[in-house]
């Protein structure tokens, strides 16, 4: 009775602490949300109002007078360009690391992570400099670029540990069959990582979507992203909260449906690399 008594007041505190956890988490969004939808007197009501007379003008301005939308197709386009090309090619250094054995192998490894390393602040007036010179300021594929070679390390490291964990008497035997390299690689190998895949595409689109230093400094009107053009809201008038939630939320909700979406992949992708 003891051990049972123990054990219930031990899921008690399992289940306050992930609701603490929880509440934490999900709070300011269902704010966030709630400040999207109030008129601007409801919003700086005191106290604070959970129930107000709902609006949907926040959104009206911030998709026909604000050019959300616009913001929104820069934001597609360059975070989906960036992680398409980032696993891609991540994948395929990550397999050539996993399988090769040469002597420097490790030292190609550690110096990928140590791109990770790298400080955003130290690289951005190269960077800019670059893309003023070759006239790519304010375009997406400027930022397209950015974001490969920023997040490539983790696609690199991610698919290193799934490729490491595949048996090679899979591709042993694929090669018998007649299979090229290549062959092995696209029609073996990658069917059995796809949720290493999909994990590591919707980690790599997130920090994508999400960045907002690069997107400052290298971008005007013609590429402006999500959070870039949520900050137009904080003026030396004020801050005008109503319109900035409805930007959160046009930032949120994409990851969120995608989280959603691909959940099952992504949960598989990052626990299946860490199992022998």
């Amino acid at each position: 009775m003891r051990l049972g008594h123990k054990s219930r007041f031990e899921d008690a505190l399992s289940y306050l602490a992930l609701t603490l956890v929880l509440a934490v988490a999900v709070v300011p969004v269902l704010w966030l949300l709630l400040t999207s939808f109030k008129q601007p007197v409801d919003v700086y009501a005191m106290p604070p109002k959970l129930i107000a007379s709902p609006t949907l003008d926040n959104y009206r301005i911030l998709l026909f007078e604000r050019g959300f939308l616009g913001y929104l197709k820069n934001s597609v386009i360059v975070s989906t360009g960036a992680t398409v090309i980032c696993v891609g090619l991540g994948s395929l250094y990550a397999y050539t690391l996993a399988r090769s054995r040469f002597k420097a192998r490790n030292n190609m490894a550690f110096w990928v992570l140590s791109l990770r390393m790298l400080p955003p602040i130290a690289v951005i007036v190269p960077y800019y400099l670059i893309f003023r010179q070759i006239r790519l300021l304010d375009t997406p594929f400027a930022l397209i670029v950015v974001y490969m070679v920023m997040n490539f390390p983790l696609a690199v490291w991610i698919m290193k540990g799934f490729f490491d964990e595949l048996p090679l008497e899979l591709e042993e035997a694929s090669r018998i069959d007649g299979c090229s390299d290549f062959q092995t690689f696209f029609k073996v190998v990658v069917p059995m990582v796809r949720p290493g895949l999909a994990g590591t595409a919707v980690i790599t689109m997130i920090f994508s979507w999400n960045e907002f230093m690069f997107a400052l400094i290298l971008t005007g009107e013609k590429a402006k992203t999500l959070p870039v053009g949520v900050t137009g809201f904080v003026t030396f008038e004020g801050i005008k909260w109503g319109l900035l939630a409805g930007g959160g939320i046009f930032i949120i909700a994409p990851i969120l449906i995608a989280s959603f979406v691909f959940q099952k992949h992504l949960i598989r992708g990052l626990t299946l690399g860490g199992i022998k």
